[in-house]
């Protein structure tokens, strides 16, 4: 058997789209338990909207601890049910949001002792330095001004693709995209953040074997300047083309080549 899991999502810029996780939602077994990361060690929520983490976070809890729950319109289920995640879903609003994580193996493992796993490998219990962050945004911006980029048709910032888990579609974000018949998709990587590259390579990943895109039009962007976890740019460099804006002449060069072949 397998157990189901959702990845609970922190977007302090809505038209940005970068996201921290922080919480796990997990079906096994015919249970559900959570967790969360505390409010006090959130230090990367703005302080406007601390008051909403902890309503939200509560609310997700409270939930997953009921017997059985019906939101909006939907028929009740219960914790028991395949559909309780789908249920879960439709919860979700403005910079707190749930999405899909994927299947875990439930054989050899309790419920809690899979939900802290899950909580460790996926969840950042740290504060994010949001300098790195927005030098590295700052750095893409300037350089697909640069080689035209930005004034591609179809070129958008915030690119939605349409992906298929389990029985619903949901919208998968990309930092940038260009539109057209194999869409062209770019996403900024923070290479020493481990939960970073794992979920640029999830979304790449999930994109191409689901035919939304062609391996060789995904390009991961990232600052080699900044700090790395050894193996994660050849970990990366095998789900998409690596993009180190670091090296400006050979960045500026295949992003220049993209722009030809767009054009």
């Amino acid at each position: 058997m397998n157990g189901q899991f959702l990845i609970a999502r922190y977007i302090p810029d809505l038209e940005r789209g970068e996201t921290e996780n922080i919480g796990i939602l997990l079906q096994s077994k015919q249970k559900v338990r959570t967790r969360f990361i505390e409010p006090e060690k959130a230090q990367f929520v703005a302080k406007t909207d601390r008051e909403l983490f902890s309503r939200w976070t509560e609310y997700w809890t409270d939930l997953c601890n009921s017997s059985r729950i019906q939101i909006q319109r939907d028929k009740p289920v219960t914790a028991r049910s395949k559909k309780f995640f789908n249920s879960l879903l439709k919860t979700q609003e403005g910079n707190f949001v749930l999405e899909r994580g994927g299947l875990i193996d439930d054989q050899n493992a309790s419920l809690d002792e899979q939900v802290d796993f899950l909580f460790e490998r996926l969840v950042s219990s740290r504060a994010v330095v949001g300098s790195t962050r927005v030098a590295l945004s700052k750095k893409c911006d300037d350089l697909f001004r640069e080689v035209g980029l930005t004034e591609l048709r179809g070129y958008q910032r915030k690119y939605s693709v349409r992906l298929v888990y389990g029985e619903r579609e949901t919208p998968i974000s990309f930092h940038y995209g260009i539109e057209q018949t194999s869409p062209i998709l770019f996403h900024r990587v923070h290479i020493g953040d481990e939960q970073s590259v794992t979920s640029a390579v999830g979304r790449f990943d999930s994109a191409v074997r689901q035919n939304k895109c062609s391996p060789e039009n995904c390009y991961a962007i990232f600052d080699s300047e900044g700090p790395a976890i050894s193996g994660f740019e050849g970990f990366l460099s095998e789900f998409a083309n690596p993009v180190n804006i670091s090296d400006q002449d050979r960045a500026r060069a295949t992003l220049s080549r993209v722009v030809t072949l767009a054009s």
